[in-house]
């Protein structure tokens, strides 16, 4: 049962981490003229006016850019990932997205050397064949880490202080999409909308160029390396 529990959790996680960088690269200002000549290179292909090897190199060329084992031809960059999930299935995206064999690229060693290991150290096997980019596999790293971390060392040495939590990728979104909208909206409107709950404006228009410079940085790239959470 404690295996099954660790598999959801990590599909969980690596579903979350696929549907966060489908948002912030689809709105990446290099991503989209790029995406859009994929999807007008293959109505090239199928009108029979470019041939196999062109239109195949192409999308290779656009996948080993963005980090995606497959091409995404047949997706609408103007729809979230809910949206596409509703439409294709239940993590239809996620597939495009999520490097393959996720679950047995990394594993924790209890010996090393032929030698038990300290109770306070951890020891990953990794192997790099089963990796498809960068991200993905900071991204096993830290899951492996932060499940060594919650579920064995933390029990034993429960005064260690609690991870951060979640960053709010759903709040960034939306304040990046409002101002991108309504661009000549001001700071202390945006942060109005966008943080109601905050107790005081000066904190409300703090959060929202925080927010909105965090937006900046995820659609101009940063996906590229940000991890979930």
């Amino acid at each position: 049962m404690k295996n099954q529990k660790n598999n959801n959790f990590l599909f969980k996680t690596k579903r979350q981490w696929a549907k966060y960088r489908w948002e912030f690269m689809r709105r990446d200002p290099d991503f989209i003229p790029r995406f859009d000549n994929l999807l007008n290179l293959n109505n090239l292909y199928n009108e029979g006016k470019i041939s196999e090897e062109e239109f195949e190199k192409a999308v290779r060329d656009f996948c080993k850019e963005f980090e995606i084992p497959m091409p995404l031809c047949l997706i609408d960059r103007n729809k979230s990932y809910g949206e596409i999930e509703e439409e294709k299935g239940h993590d239809s995206l996620s597939l495009y997205i999520l490097s393959r064999n996720m679950g047995h690229a990394i594993s924790m060693l209890s010996t090393y050397g032929g030698e038990p290991l300290p109770n306070d150290h951890l020891v990953l096997d990794i192997d790099l064949s089963k990796i498809n980019s960068i991200t993905a596999l900071k991204e096993l790293v830290i899951w492996h880490i932060d499940m060594y971390w919650k579920d064995i060392y933390l029990p034993k040495h429960p005064y260690h202080p609690k991870p951060k939590r979640m960053v709010d990728f759903d709040k960034i979104i939306q304040v990046g999409d409002l101002k991108k909208k309504e661009k000549r909206i001001s700071w202390n409107k945006l942060g109005e909308k966008c943080f109601p709950n905050d107790m005081d404006s000066d904190s409300r228009k703090a959060r929202a160029i925080q927010y909105y410079a965090r937006y900046e940085e995820l659609i101009n790239g940063g996906w590229r390396d940000f991890n979930f959470p």
